[in-house]
């Protein structure tokens, strides 16, 4: 398995720096892998409503 960069993206994600209540990153934190994918689900919900 060759191992380097990633592949590039269509649409490559931007760094960026939120402030987050802490019982929010706590709760993300427990909850393990793929915790990023889940927080990144939340405002894209909210979003989709409207």
């Amino acid at each position: 398995m060759r191992r380097g960069r990633r592949a590039r993206l269509d649409a490559p994600e931007r760094q960026v720096t939120l402030r987050r209540d802490p019982d929010v990153i706590d709760r993300s934190r427990v909850s393990g892998p793929g915790r990023q994918v889940r927080i990144n689900a939340i405002p894209r919900e909210a979003l989709a409503r409207g």
